[in-house]
């Protein structure tokens, strides 16, 4: 597995279209063995923007990396155009996979995250990382994210769950739902 990252910053990154050129210059190391090249998404340091609409402001976790600026004036493409444009050209032997960062490129006073060592970063929300996943969803074979120390376990405040705690219990939520029986079959 490799898992290179996506910049879609104007004047600093790539557009959508060099996608599929960098995904075949990746895959030419493998020497024939199969590969899983796992793209990070690059959203948790503010690299790609997850966004539909290009002439709506950025978000404001992200200001600090690309200025108050709407999506279209920050990046090249959202992170749902670089992923659909790499499932376009994964060639043979290859599997697409999203990496979605699961941190923000600021911490925001009251929260907890990760101070030293620098850079300084701050913690995701559940949301957040749900929309990173659809946005890949369609174009990958799996979606991983690496659980980057303390973002996903630090809790903002006593009795507010962290991360892990907020997907854990989406967990169990589906699951039990999946196995209630439905009113359909009752009396049967």
């Amino acid at each position: 597995m490799i898992s290179p990252y996506i910049d879609a910053r104007r004047g600093r990154g790539f557009p959508p279209d060099q996608v599929g050129k960098g995904l075949a210059e990746v895959a030419a190391t493998r020497a024939g063995l199969p590969m899983v090249v796992a793209v990070q998404d690059g959203r948790g340091t503010g690299k790609v923007g997850v966004y539909a609409n290009p002439r709506a402001r950025v978000d404001p976790r992200l200001a600090p990396v690309v200025g108050d600026v709407t999506n279209g004036q920050a990046y090249y493409g959202s992170t749902s155009d670089y992923y659909a444009a790499a499932a376009t050209a994964v060639p043979a032997g290859v599997e697409l996979w999203a990496n979605v960062e699961a941190f923000e490129p600021t911490p925001v006073a009251g929260d907890c995250g990760r101070l030293d060592p620098l850079p300084l970063r701050g913690r995701a929300t559940k949301a957040r990382l749900d929309s990173q996943a659809a946005a890949a969803g369609p174009y990958v074979g799996k979606v991983i994210s690496y659980g980057w120390d303390p973002f996903m376990t630090c809790q903002p405040a006593a009795g507010r769950p962290s991360v892990a705690d907020d997907i854990a219990s989406t967990i169990t939520s589906d699951s039990r739902r999946a196995w209630e029986p439905s009113s359909s079959r009752s009396g049967s």
